[in-house]
């Protein structure tokens, strides 16, 4: 169960954390050409990929923020704009790679499909949640997350072999077809263990 000052907690703490930085004006063209450097990212997992991701997103006038969850706070992400910028802010709830990026390209499909005006918490339904945004933001995020059913190429495969790794959980886990089993996260990680 969630409660609403729970919530409402975090995401001033993600305000206040967003205070702190000066984005440029947001360029959505450029957010659209910074998208495959970020997959790129995604596949490449270096140590400091949340810091190149946030630079990556600001070159674009997108604040990217990581807030630690709270208790009683059972979001993953969340997206608003904070005047003419948009914020996203992630908390890594699950301590996994597939499900930290696929609740980055849905936060981010919402700001490039929705603009100003609306709001997005992930896993918490609320009055100004419209299903049809969620289900298209949902859809940016298998996009991006490489999860397409397109057909594929065995060489393909061996050459991308941790992308794939990647989207057969996020697959996985989207489907609900299967449970996989949580990784302990060790405490040298930088951010957070990787899913494999």
């Amino acid at each position: 169960m969630h409660e609403p000052h729970a919530i409402s907690a975090w995401l001033r703490q993600g305000e206040l954390q967003a205070k702190q930085i000066k984005a440029p004006a947001f360029n959505v063209k450029k957010l659209k050409n910074n998208i495959p450097a970020i997959r790129k990212l995604m596949v490449e997992q270096p140590v400091d990929f949340f810091k190149q991701l946030q630079k990556l997103c600001l070159q674009a006038g997108v604040v990217l923020l990581f807030t630690p969850k709270l208790p009683k706070v059972p979001l993953s992400g969340s997206t608003r704009w904070i005047n003419d910028n948009p914020l996203i802010q992630l908390t890594a709830r699950y301590k996994q790679n597939d499900r930290f990026w696929f609740t980055f390209f849905h936060e981010l499909g919402h700001i490039v499909l929705h603009g100003k005006k609306y709001i997005s918490l992930e896993n918490v339904d609320f009055a100004a949640a419209d299903p049809e945004k969620e289900q298209k933001a949902h859809d940016f995020a298998v996009k991006h997350t490489g999860s397409t059913h397109k057909k594929i190429r065995k060489d393909s495969v061996i050459n991308n072999l941790s992308v794939w790794l990647l989207i057969t959980c996020v697959v996985l886990r989207q489907c609900k077809c299967v449970s996989l089993p949580q990784k302990r996260h060790d405490k040298s990680s930088h951010f957070f263990a990787p899913v494999f």
